[in-house]
């Protein structure tokens, strides 16, 4: 097994390797079946040779042998040396000191059956008929060096283009994954977007890009619900604090009972508007009707009901937006309650539109133009300034353009819809 220290260098020995292996192996297998097959066509042909030489034999001529051929018709005319191997089987190969070398056949007759005597085979009357050919001429793999050199070279090239292959092969299968490596630990440390991959491992980068996305996401809600609790909640509770000191050295008055309860309100309301922007749930979308949600946080508010205040609603009944409804009710209570609170008569209009909202109220002359800042608030403002930051907040998250207008009279906020 491999030890490599990486996926490339692990891939590319294993496919190397095994390329080498299997060159090695065909080597192997080409050099033996040629010999196989040269064996085969040397023993055929001596084949062919004995069987003339018995034609010859049964018509009763005598054979016309050639200098490579010998025929034995006697054991002892046999050299010691071959005459074991000769007479215990009926063809085979013989070899010498010389590098000569010999097949050997023996014949059949028909007029003279021949048998195993005593472990030798010989015919009837004693006699033996072997047919002994030199075939060293006819052995073409020993005799063809150069082919064979030829052969080797042509192996030793392609072997080369193998492992080259087998190489890119590794390189092409192994870049892809140390790509994605290499961009999920920049991920880590930068926003930069995942690569293009080929194959699966696309879908494989697509689904870090999306698992990454929601962790910046969240650490992003995380970081910002930190900042908004150390700025948001920061006057409301100096201002409770403040109170309830108070409340030590002597008894609070109706207008410091009404102010602390407004002060609680306000911090539950803050609170709310914080969890819900820092909650994953904040980013579900669905179809909400404006017209029919605004009317109904308008019918809960006490102050409605019981006629000390009016709101005029119009428009686009039917008009729908895509967001998230926790938010959108909020951002509607806050604009709601703000004009209760702070408004200088008891009046909120209302327009809905095809492409805006707009909340318009009576006030006083704003010195402040930056209300929409956090703990910002008008010089005649009892509240702590928090309501229309977190409203700003709310409308950033529901993708909302908004547009404050104000004059010496009148404070209108208008939300343009994309």
């Amino acid at each position: 097994m491999f030890k490599a220290k990486g996926l490339r260098a692990y891939t590319t020995g294993w496919l190397v390797s095994f390329t080498l292996v299997s060159s090695l192996l065909f080597l192997a297998v080409g050099v033996i079946t040629a010999y196989i097959v040269e064996d085969a066509i040397i023993s055929r042909l001596v084949n062919e040779q004995a069987q003339s030489i018995e034609t010859s034999l049964q018509r009763g001529e005598q054979p016309q042998l050639s200098a490579q051929q010998q025929l034995f018709t006697k054991a002892g005319d046999l050299p010691p040396q071959w005459r074991e191997r000769v007479l215990s089987s009926r063809y085979g190969e013989l070899f010498t000191d010389t590098n000569d070398h010999y097949h050997f056949q023996h014949l059949s007759l028909r007029d003279s059956p021949q048998g195993i005597r005593n472990g030798v085979l010989q015919t009837s009357d004693g006699e033996l008929r072997v047919l002994v050919v030199e075939v060293s001429r006819m052995l073409v793999v020993s005799n063809s060096p150069g082919a064979f050199v030829v052969f080797v070279f042509v192996f030793v090239l392609l072997t080369l283009v193998a492992v080259f292959v087998a190489l890119k092969i590794a390189n092409r299968v192994t870049k892809p994954v140390l790509d994605l490596s290499a961009a999920v630990s920049q991920r880590a440390n930068a926003a930069s977007p995942m690569p293009q991959l080929p194959f699966e491992l696309n879908a494989l980068a697509a689904t870090f890009e999306a698992s990454f996305s929601k962790i910046e996401r969240m650490l992003q809600r995380e970081r910002d619900f930190t900042t908004d609790v150390g700025h948001e909640l920061k006057t409301p509770l100096t201002a409770f604090n403040n109170l309830l000191v108070m409340a030590n050295g002597r008894a609070l008055t109706a207008a410091e009972v009404d102010q602390l309860e407004r002060i609680n309100a306000e911090l539950a309301n803050t609170v709310e508007v914080l969890l819900a922007l820092a909650r994953e749930e904040s980013l579900a979308q669905e179809s909400i009707n404006v017209m029919g949600c605004i009317e109904q946080l308008a019918i809960e508010q006490p102050q409605v009901l019981s006629g000390e205040f009016s709101i005029d609603l119009s428009g686009d009944h039917s008009l729908v937006i895509n967001g998230n409804r926790v938010l959108s009710q909020l951002l509607f209570l806050n604009l709601i309650q703000n004009a209760i609170r702070h408004a200088n008569s008891p009046h909120l209009f209302i327009e809905v539109a095809a492409n805006k909202l707009s909340f318009r109220n009576q006030t006083t002359p704003l010195k402040q133009t930056n209300v929409m800042a956090p703990g910002v608030r008008n010089d005649t403002s009892s509240g702590v300034g928090q309501g229309l930051y977190l409203v700003r907040r709310i409308a950033e998250k529901l993708a909302l353009k908004t547009e404050l207008k104000l004059n010496d009279s009148q404070f209108e906020i208008v939300f343009h819809i994309n």
